[in-house]
């Protein structure tokens, strides 16, 4: 017995052209869709994030104007704390050097801002003696950004 060969045909698929990428239609349909569910739930997020902001500015308010010292509701306390600021330090690379006597192990401590290098030095003096260590890059994640008009 002779096998014969049958060409199987398989129904073309629709595609759609997305910036020179040829995209089955019903992928492209479920993108789409996709991308207009979260155009419609960050309208909702907008709404609600304008909605809370009067609410908070209402409710300092009425805190401030009574002196409640915290109010407790639905699982919440609302209470006006004064944040303690972040502080920062400086060492006086003059008064360092002094007390590093050893050249490399003050060397291993300083750094060069470069914004005040800036300042001093040309761009090409700075290119001659900058390292540059590049960024790692991440795992890739979705960007959605409003479409330009």
């Amino acid at each position: 017995m002779k096998l014969r060969r049958v060409a199987l045909r398989t129904p073309a698929v629709p595609m759609v052209d997305v910036l020179g990428v040829q995209v089955p239609e019903t992928d492209y349909a479920q993108m789409t869709g996709e991308l207009q569910s979260i155009a419609e739930i960050d309208a909702q997020i907008a709404e609600l994030a304008a909605r809370r902001v009067s609410a908070e500015k209402s409710l300092f308010d009425a805190i401030e104007r009574t002196g409640a010292p915290k109010i407790q509701q639905a699982g919440l306390v609302a209470e006006i704390v004064t944040p303690s600021g972040r502080s920062s330090s400086y060492i006086d690379p003059k008064a360092f050097r002094k007390l590093v006597k050893d050249d490399a192990a003050f060397y291993e401590c300083v750094t060069v801002g470069v914004t005040a290098a800036k300042g001093v030095l040309s761009g090409k003096q700075l290119a001659e003696i900058t390292q540059v260590t590049p960024g790692t890059p991440g795992a890739p994640t979705l960007k959605i950004t409003k479409a330009k008009k």
